[in-house]
């Protein structure tokens, strides 16, 4: 938490292995990736992190399963899973299981949060990485991704997220607080 400009999205960009810290060091399972190449920071990335934006990012020309499915035509040799059966597996965790065939922009705002979350999970990430998921959604819908990601936390999924809402930050086991590029809370 923190407010507009204090570094927030910044440290999601830098766990996510979007951006370099200027300082430091990032290690993921004691993986030190200051010296991968951008190909080993992309297999890094699709193999441990999903990522939920704000704004979805669904592609407007694929269908719900085609949009949860994409992470995975990135990853190299044999899917541990059949690619399409567990699509259908994230999409009924997210409650949308019957809206496979749809595109984005039959969808309203809150199924759309929930297609982007499927798509995180579709490569069954260790960490989740998710930049205000509530924030373009009504209190109702908000309540409704919070819950699933509340659900995922139960079984082990590791949860980073941003919000700029103190009741959606009550809801999670620990809140960090930032200002001018600093943690001034825990």
């Amino acid at each position: 938490m923190g407010p507009s400009g204090c570094g927030k999205s910044t440290l999601l960009n830098i766990i996510g292995l979007l951006d370099n810290p200027t300082s430091g060091i990032l290690r993921i399972e004691d993986i030190d990736v200051a010296g991968m190449n951008d190909r080993q920071l992309a297999t890094l990335r699709n193999q441990k992190l999903g990522f939920i934006f704000q704004n979805f990012h669904l592609i407007p020309s694929l269908t719900v399963q085609g949009n949860v499915e994409l992470p995975m035509s990135y990853r190299k040799g044999k899917l541990p899973f059949d690619r399409k059966k567990r699509a259908l597996e994230v999409l009924d965790i997210v409650g949308l299981a019957h809206r496979t065939k749809h595109y984005p922009t039959q969808l309203s705002g809150g199924q759309c949060q929930r297609v982007a979350i499927a798509r995180a999970l579709m490569g069954q990430p260790e960490i989740i990485l998710a930049d205000e998921p509530t924030g373009n959604l009504d209190s109702k819908k908000g309540n409704e991704i919070m819950e699933i990601l509340k659900e995922l936390h139960k079984k082990g999924v590791t949860i980073v997220m941003v919000t700029h809402d103190e009741k959606i930050a009550k809801q999670t086991t620990r809140v960090i607080h930032f200002l001018d590029g600093k943690l001034i809370k825990q």
